[in-house]
């Protein structure tokens, strides 16, 4: 089922299948009949069929799909199963809703901990807050990742625009690496150069040529998605988050801009999932949150 939030000419669309936004449309603010820009990556299959993907409770991969805890092996496919099962509608207004996936038989044979893990979005002054919450129901120590995997139109204006056009901007320069991505799906621990005291990033297809673009340790804590020739764009803010990654299929025509909290193995891992990098440990009862916020300008 597809449900609906909106507020000031912005409307979301959420599937409760994954708890995954299906759509984000701004109104323009001068116009009466309904036009406007639609922002969020629309699944086409040519190119990559998911739009937002919900990663919990690992994000990338685990090498051979396999990882331990405890001593025991089990099998995770990449970013986890989150984003393949169907959530339940815990509250809604007009503005705002939240779902919730609880771990169950189907969970506990791929991931042995239970949980609750909500999903909350709300709209208000053109922006989307989300809220991811995980709370361990066990009576020891969990160990997991989450993260977001939000696609944007890239270009945004496809008859005018190309995704050459585009640039993300941070909010201060940068001088860090890139965690590159290597055989297997594995991640480095180490870091190769990237930034040199800038924030601009100009956007080619060729960056993608290994996968994703990967970061820790920024100074920034938001990001815009611009074009050169065009005022519309995306911004996301994420305080907090230990990684982000920015990922497109090479020749596609939108961009991932992803927060996360946890990343690939590294190559050659062999250790336990609470040794991975970024993995967030979390006492018996607690609650995990963190938030992301999206905002749109068509103007």
């Amino acid at each position: 089922m597809i449900h609906s939030i909106e507020s000031g000419g912005l409307t979301v669309k959420i599937s409760d299948h994954g708890a995954e936004l299906q759509s984000a449309f701004l109104k323009d603010a001068n116009c009466d009949c309904g036009c406007g820009t639609e922002f969020l990556w629309d699944g086409d299959p040519t190119h990559w069929t998911s739009r937002a993907p919900v990663l919990f409770p690992i994000v990338g991969r685990v090498i051979n799909d396999e990882y331990r805890v405890d001593g025991k092996t089990y099998r995770l496919g990449g970013h986890g199963f989150a984003s393949r099962m169907d959530y339940e509608v815990a509250s809604a207004s007009k503005n705002a809703i939240t779902f919730v996936l609880k771990s169950g038989e189907k969970t506990l044979a791929v991931y042995p901990y239970k949980f609750e893990l909500k999903v909350s979005y709300s709209v208000g002054n053109r922006a989307l807050v989300t809220t991811y919450e995980v709370v361990n129901t066990n009576d020891t120590t969990m160990h997991f990742s989450v993260g977001a995997h939000p696609g944007f139109m890239c270009p945004i204006d496809r008859a005018n625009e190309s995704f050459d056009d585009y640039y993300l901007e941070f909010d201060k320069n940068e001088t860090i690496g890139r965690h590159p991505m290597v055989a297997g799906g594995a991640v480095t621990v180490e870091t190769v150069p990237f930034f040199d005291d800038t924030n601009i990033l100009p956007l080619k297809p060729d960056l993608f040529k290994t996968d994703a673009l990967i970061f820790s340790n920024l100074k920034s804590s938001g990001v815009n998605l611009k074009s050169k020739k065009s005022k519309k764009y995306v911004r996301m803010e994420f305080p907090g988050f230990s990684y982000l990654g920015i990922w497109t299929r090479a020749g596609s025509p939108y961009v991932c801009i992803e927060p996360w909290f946890g990343v690939n193995d590294p190559p050659d891992f062999t250790g336990e999932l609470k040794d991975k990098p970024g993995i967030v440990r979390l006492a018996a009862g607690k609650t995990f949150s963190c938030t992301h916020t999206i905002y749109f300008y068509n103007e």
